[in-house]
């Protein structure tokens, strides 16, 4: 791939706002001019995505979308020097044999931001993502925790490639001073998420995200919920304008990171967190972000941040700091010099 430009195919959802297209644009930012995205969102029918149907219908829209990845290839033939593929959950081993002999040459990559061992969740991974494990050349994992155990696997060559923040989507809000006392959550509803919020219902406390009509009529925590989600400029406004961010970390990641430990900061957000290793190696703890072990030191490094704005101030300062070194314009760099090494 020295010389002259790469030809690449990313493959998965043309989302603007998906972790594919954050890749798209890094590629375009580090001046890869034939990097092209294959969006698989388009070939699943509108009404195949409500829950029930989807359910019943997924091996049929798999078997779809596998026929056309295909045939773009055959269209394609020899086209490409590298594909990467996002999680990959819809394509059998059989189909990325088949792939591969029509590739020919093309490195195949995949960037997996789920746990594949992760199969009692239906939309993290399921036996494909397994059966995959030894086809790519190359396995992207946002885990140190999971290196070790995709080798174990017989993934052929893993590498540690974190989440990160998107240049275009994630910048500070242009807007006065943080609120004194806000404290936003911006992610999707799940029981122990719900659990923990529930507990913070004495503060100035707002809720955006995916499934939150779950949480029952009577509970205190519905009137702090917006019952939306946030993308570009307003969940920078949401999440620079408020005095803290929560990133409460799911069980998947515990003890890691996720995508929201890089956007709070990229956004001008001051985070508090799960205290984790992983997490304190990008934003060390009291001096990047906050941070705290369980839910009574929740609620006292709330009330510690709210009570000491100046040193709040400079943590924020230093979070926004030290965040920019890690842009997906950062990760493409990373991925394109691993890739060098495995063709050199």
């Amino acid at each position: 791939m020295k010389g002259d430009q790469p030809s690449i195919l990313l493959v998965g959802s043309g989302m603007r706002t998906s972790l594919e297209n954050m890749y798209l644009r890094a590629f375009a930012r580090n001046g890869f001019t034939g990097v092209h995205l294959f969006d698989l969102d388009p070939l699943v029918p509108s009404f195949c995505r409500r829950r029930f149907v989807n359910r019943l219908t997924l091996p049929l829209q798999h078997a779809k979308i596998s026929q056309l990845f295909i045939a773009h290839l055959e269209k394609n033939r020899r086209a490409y020097d590298c594909i990467i593929v996002f999680k990959g959950m819809q394509f059998s081993r059989v189909v990325l044999d088949k792939g591969k002999e029509i590739a020919g040459r093309a490195l195949w990559i995949n960037i997996n931001p789920d746990d594949p061992f992760n199969t009692a969740s239906p939309g993290a991974s399921n036996q494909n993502v397994l059966d995959a494990l030894s086809f790519y050349d190359l396995y992207c994992t946002w885990s140190l925790s999971l290196v070790d155990k995709l080798s174990e696997c017989k993934a052929r060559c893993v590498m540690y490639l974190p989440f990160g923040y998107d240049e275009e989507f994630h910048q500070p809000p242009s807007l006065k001073e943080p609120s004194p006392d806000l404290v936003s959550f911006v992610g999707s509803w799940d029981p122990e998420r719900e659990h923990i919020l529930s507990r913070l219902v004495h503060c100035n406390l707002v809720v955006y995200g995916n499934g939150w009509r779950h949480v029952r009529t009577i509970s205190p925590l519905r009137q702090h919920i917006a019952f939306r989600d946030l993308f570009g400029g307003e969940l920078a406004q949401v999440i620079g304008g408020s005095a803290l961010s929560l990133n409460l970390l799911r069980p998947q990641n515990t003890g890691s990171h996720n995508m929201r430990t890089f956007e709070i900061p990229a956004m001008g957000g001051l985070m508090l967190t799960n205290r984790t290793v992983e997490q304190q190696k990008f934003f060390p703890e009291n001096e990047a972000c906050y941070m705290y072990g369980d839910m009574g030191e929740l609620k006292e490094k709330i009330e510690y941040i709210l009570t000491h704005p100046h040193e709040a101030d400079q943590v924020r300062a230093r979070g926004l700091e030290l965040v920019h070194a890690h842009s997906y314009a950062g990760r493409v760099r990373q991925l394109m010099q691993e890739l060098e090494g495995l063709v050199s």
